[in-house]
């Protein structure tokens, strides 16, 4: 489901950092890898496909660890990244 809409190229703006979502991955403006762990991008990716939107401890729990329930230092760990 999130996964689908991440072929597209898109350009972001995140405070006065420019960067590229593009195939799954954030590139910076130079087009560079950020690397950040696996599921700090599916949530960077819910996240995205949600924007304007409120997503619940459950519903990210149920997009980023679908076999588990997260804990708040997990979900604030993905934040942070």
């Amino acid at each position: 489901m999130f996964g689908s809409a991440a072929k597209e190229v898109e350009k972001l703006r995140l405070g006065d950092a420019h960067y590229v979502w593009q195939d799954g991955q954030l590139l910076d403006a130079r087009g560079q890898d950020v690397p950040l762990r696996a599921k700090s991008l599916t949530m960077f990716s819910a996240l995205l496909l949600e924007r304007g939107k409120i997503l619940t401890k459950d519903r990210l729990s149920e997009v980023v660890w679908p076999a588990t329930v997260a804990t708040d230092e997990s979900i604030a760990r993905c934040i942070a990244d």
